[in-house]
């Protein structure tokens, strides 16, 4: 009985084990994802910066060239 008892107990052990394992690996897919997301998140909001300074750009070269175009009338 002792050898079963061991061996109940060790099997018991190796489930306790196994499921220890399986949350840590869940715990690092669930990580691993968040990271995931957080770079996402980081990568929009540096296309979506890249666009506002883009369209700002352009509305100065927009206004400098209609700068450009008034400063002949104004000598004239």
């Amino acid at each position: 009985m002792t050898i079963q008892n061991d061996l109940r107990k060790h099997q018991a052990d190796r489930s306790v084990i196994s499921m220890t394992i399986q949350n840590v690996l869940r715990k690092h897919q669930a990580d691993r994802s968040v990271i995931s997301m957080t770079i996402q998140n980081v990568l929009r909001k540096h296309q979506a910066d890249r666009s506002v300074i883009s369209m700002t750009i352009q509305n100065v070269l927009r206004k400098h060239q209609a700068d450009r175009s008034k400063i002949p009338l104004e000598y004239k």
